[in-house]
């Protein structure tokens, strides 16, 4: 991006600002004059450009204001697979300046009763069936959007300010939210580093395959829209959708979670045609992988890496792959950082302070539960949790919890979980289980079903 692009960029985000306040649809209404053919959103079902995304949210946001009742400091749980959907939600609520809670979009009843439990929503945004016996006003994302009329008026959003919550398991222990301000300076650092180091500008093409309810591929998608990217993802994330969206486009760059770059690698000839760089992240970039992607194609491949609350502490470009396949990188600009001995796994645990993390941002080191080294060229290594925590697609899955929840079936005798990899390195969560005579598979299945959705569970089980 050239310096008169960059101050043009500048001055419009600020002049979007001055009209609507410190939140995301200022970010929308920046971009909104992009041309159809440059710059679109398309989830596999639907295609929408910027223009038509900032009218949409806007009067999907009078709709919400004038028949739900839905207003500013409200606080409102999303949940919602990625696509047009979920960011006409998101657009809208930012718009009334509500507090947003992002959610997971694969939640049975039992578990969104879980999430709603001790917590304060005004209002549950979500796609699909809902329940009436949940404990707060449930509204159909899919009812709301699908019938706006066309004389609708817009929503006349002006100088609110909301907040982004992101539930995560984090990476200090149990479920907590980490709620983020919307002031796009805080950002400023990280979003240069990231701009630069990764070349974002000579992409026009971007597939996201990483859930928006999860950080990272939220910060995926809003700074694609912010650099006026064709935006391709879809509600599931498996490789079929993969394959469809290159048949549509040639993918410029495909932003994944590590366990997808087997699938890319395997179809290389269909999927990596034409593509310039893959940029993974939420997970461990296994060092096959890594190399088998530098040294059979021509793709640039990078590595983010970071945590819920802390955001992206550091970046791994292709050159520093090369070096060392198995390097999270080096830290960003503006991230302070110190390593604390951490005795039970003889070895040193990252804290990090920075103005974009989440809660109080640069008041305080916060923990990764991470144990990191550095090497001679300066290049972070990952050696493992002072905790049981593992990451798998880019969830925080804690092996004993897992293992505590089908325990509390009635016909399991023991259960054990552990993680392992399948031939091409991905990990998966196994659970080893004995039980009781007269156990129910279909009854138990179900169960799972209810109670860990969110999880990929291989079980063996023994009488």
């Amino acid at each position: 991006m050239q310096l008169h692009q960059k101050i043009k960029k500048a001055y419009t985000l600020l002049r979007s600002v001055s009209r609507h306040g410190h939140n995301l649809i200022s970010l929308l209404d920046s971009v909104r004059h992009s041309s159809a053919e440059d710059a679109f959103i398309d989830d596999g079902e639907q295609k929408i450009s910027y223009p038509a995304l900032y009218t949409q949210a806007l009067q999907t946001a009078h709709i919400l204001y004038h028949q739900y009742h839905i207003k500013g400091r409200q606080r409102v749980l999303l949940a919602c697979p990625n696509g047009i959907p979920f960011l006409t939600m998101l657009f809208a609520l930012s718009a009334l300046g509500c507090d947003i809670v992002l959610a997971g979009a694969a939640l049975t009843e039992t578990t969104l009763k879980d999430r709603l439990a001790g917590q304060a929503y005004d209002a549950v945004l979500l796609t699909g069936t809902y329940t009436s016996s949940l404990p707060v006003r449930a509204i159909d994302l899919a009812e709301v959007i699908n019938n706006i009329p066309a004389t609708t008026p817009r929503y006349a959003a002006a100088g609110q300010t909301s907040h982004l919550t992101v539930l995560s398991s984090g990476s200090q222990g149990l479920p907590r939210p980490y709620t983020r301000a919307t002031r796009a300076w805080r950002y400023y650092r990280p979003f240069r580093d990231i701009y630069t180091q990764l070349q974002l500008q000579q992409y026009r093409s971007t597939y996201i395959a990483v859930p928006f309810s999860h950080g990272y591929g939220l910060a995926a998608v809003l700074l694609s829209i912010f650099l006026e990217k064709r935006i391709y993802c879809h509600p599931a994330y498996g490789s079929g959708q993969l394959y469809d969206a290159s048949e549509r486009e040639s993918i410029d760059c495909w932003i994944v979670v590590p366990s997808m770059i087997p699938a890319l690698y395997r179809h290389k000839e269909q999927l990596l045609q034409g593509t310039q760089a893959i940029i993974s992240g939420g997970d461990q970039l296994e060092c096959t992988w890594a190399k088998q992607i530098l040294y059979d194609t021509d793709v640039q491949l990078y590595n983010l890496y970071g945590t819920s609350q802390t955001g992206i502490c550091a970046i791994a470009t292709t050159e520093m792959l090369r070096h060392n396949p198995g390097t999270l990188g080096k830290p960003i600009k503006g991230l302070r950082y110190t390593f604390v001995h951490c005795p039970e796994q003889e070895g040193k645990e990252l804290w990090v302070k920075c103005t974009w993390s989440a809660g109080e941002a640069g008041r305080e080191f916060i923990g990764t539960g991470d144990i990191i080294s550095v090497d001679e060229a300066g290049y972070w290594l990952y050696k493992g949790r002072k905790d049981q925590m593992q990451v798998i697609g880019g969830l925080n899955v804690y092996p004993e919890m897992i293992a505590q929840q089908i325990r509390k079936f009635s016909a399991v005798q023991t259960v054990h979980v552990f993680i392992q990899k399948d031939a091409v390195l991905r990990s998966h969560i196994h659970a080893s289980i004995t039980v009781h005579p007269g156990f129910d598979h279909d009854l138990f299945k179900q169960y799972l079903a209810d109670v860990l959705p969110e999880y990929s569970i291989h079980t063996h089980i023994t009488d």
